[in-house]
């Protein structure tokens, strides 16, 4: 079977899912999708957050995982996604219980950046040059990257007492 690609996708003719949908990027990119006639469906999320382990400075959070969800295995489509995701979460929960960037973008500029890439048929899209490599590389540098985030961590923590 042979698909033929054509050069960009009209979202006013889809009906998009978006996920996060009740406030930032999701909250954006439903609307930017919603204002070029998308029929969009919106799927919303509690905040993942450790409090009582912030305010306490202490505490673990442990997940468990398999070798599927480090890299594709044939005959897996149904599993695989499910353990890629779990280690996708534990890193957004180390980085929100860490947190040492700056800024983040702007949800209306990311929700930009996601129609564009979507009319593109970009299969990886990424906002700015930040992304880009992690993107490209992120389980090679995701070590080097945690080191990093670890740096910033303590010296904004040494810099607030």
């Amino acid at each position: 079977m042979t698909m033929r690609k054509s050069r960009s996708l009209d979202v006013g003719s889809a009906h998009a899912i978006v996920t996060g949908g009740s406030s930032g990027i999701g909250l954006a990119t439903a609307r930017l999708l919603a204002q070029r006639g998308a029929k969009v469906s919106l799927i919303a999320r509690g905040p993942a957050v450790a409090p009582g382990m912030v305010a306490g400075g202490r505490g673990s959070v442990v997940a468990v995982s398999s070798a599927a969800g480090l890299i594709g295995v044939f005959g897996y489509s149904a599993y695989g996604p499910a353990k890629f995701a779990v280690r996708g979460l534990m890193e957004e929960v180390r980085a929100e219980l860490t947190p040492a960037w700056g800024a983040p973008l702007t949800a209306e500029k990311v929700a930009a950046a996601i129609v564009a890439g979507v009319e593109r048929r970009r299969f990886v899209i990424c906002p700015d040059t930040g992304t880009r490599a992690p993107a490209r590389f992120g389980s090679v540098l995701t070590p080097l990257l945690n080191r990093e985030f670890d740096r910033r961590a303590r010296s904004i923590a040494k810099a607030a007492k």
